[in-house]
């Protein structure tokens, strides 16, 4: 294989990026800066270039950090947030943390951490990256961006990254006094449970925000009414409210059925039940707060 079939090939598993030293491809330093020279390597940190036409994305910039910053070097925090698939961190600095306490780095852009704790730091490989585990991130992304520990976490959560048993095994291995991330993930922990019960998807959290921050009338959370289980009821006015998501409601033929037949029995009782797509939820919160609050009137006047 040629060098240029060498550097390609390294290149596709590494998000375009190939360094310097990697010098089993017979790029010695004066061959490197000829080629950055000639553009036919493109610099994007010391050491560390990009193939033309490599498309740039945030899992090149974090992979450029870490290969920048040498053997160690991990990514954490909002970059391991991103790379596990947490929304809204694909434009934060990077993230890297050292295990080793007596480095020390500067790079444009990164921030580096070199924790006393160490626990739960063994690097786990995603997008090709060495990155800090989803519990180990929780912890840390609290130290940097609080208000992406509740979100992180319902990703976390829903997605089965880790179970909610494992993440309170967490705080209690890293809650002692004075670690900085705990907190915030305690505070998105209570937040994340409706009452004192665990939501099931991010509809129902979505739903129980519209209720509360819309001012509606408190809704009972997963309970049963004539021996159906329900999202959230109403029962001053018999209104019962379903978070209908597509894959639970709209893809299972047999789950279709049992909706219609739960639907008709509670209506024969007396019950109205209102339901809601992710759409609606998610996009229209002010409609569905807005319609709920119509029907009850209605019912009160009724």
């Amino acid at each position: 294989m040629n060098l240029e079939r060498k550097l390609h090939a390294l290149a596709a598993r590494q998000h375009g990026l190939v360094t310097r030293d990697q010098a089993d491809l017979g790029v010695g330093r004066r061959s490197w800066y000829g080629r950055l020279r000639a553009g036919t390597l493109l610099p994007v940190g010391p050491c560390v270039a990009a193939l033309p036409g490599a498309p740039a994305s945030p899992e090149q910039r974090i992979l450029a950090a870490v290969l920048a910053a040498g053997p160690g070097a991990i990514a954490s925090h909002r970059s391991s947030a991103h790379l596990w698939g947490v929304e809204g961190l694909a434009d934060a600095p990077v993230d890297l943390t050292f295990t080793d306490r007596n480095r020390s780095l500067s790079l444009p852009g990164v921030c580096f951490h070199s924790p006393t704790d160490v626990g739960d730091l063994r690097p786990v490989v995603r997008a090709g990256i060495p990155a800090t585990n989803p519990l180990r991130m929780l912890v840390d992304l609290g130290q940097v961006a609080p208000a992406a520990v509740l979100p992180a976490l319902q990703h976390v959560l829903f997605t089965g990254l880790a179970s909610r048993s494992a993440v309170h095994a967490l705080l209690e291995r890293h809650g002692r006094r004075g670690r900085h991330g705990v907190g915030a993930l305690r505070q998105a922990m209570t937040a994340w449970a409706i009452g004192d019960r665990p939501p099931d998807s991010l509809l129902e959290l979505r739903m129980a925000s519209i209720l509360r921050e819309h001012r509606l009338p408190r809704a009972e959370f997963q309970c049963r009414v004539l021996g159906y289980e329900v999202d959230f009821a109403i029962r001053q006015h018999r209104l019962i409210l379903e978070c209908d998501g597509w894959d639970a409601h709209g893809r299972d033929r047999r789950q279709f059925e049992r909706d219609r037949e739960k639907d008709a029995v509670l209506a024969a009782a007396g019950w109205l039940v209102l339901r809601f797509t992710w759409l609606r939820i998610t996009r229209q919160p002010r409609w569905v707060a807005s319609t709920i609050r119509a029907v009850i009137t209605a019912r009160r006047a009724a």
